[in-house]
């Protein structure tokens, strides 16, 4: 059971998508420690991409390498 008492239900391959509107809230805070453009950011659970789709719409001139084990 978890502790916000759901039982067992878990989504199939525990597929939790980052919501834009927190990525969009991070990004002030994160911005300063962002890399220099052209430089690579590996995104290891990429599910569907939400979170490097809200990044290249802050910072296009990065490049992203995205690994996700389910398709």
């Amino acid at each position: 059971m978890s502790a916000t008492r759901r039982g067992a239900d878990r989504r199939p391959s525990d597929y939790y998508p980052t919501p834009p509107e927190a990525i969009n809230a991070l990004l002030p805070a994160l911005a300063p420690y962002l890399p220099p453009p052209g430089f690579p950011i590996l995104e290891p659970g990429a599910g569907g991409g939400s979170i490097i789709r809200a990044l290249r719409r802050h910072r296009p001139d990065l490049r992203f390498d995205a690994v996700e084990l389910d398709r």
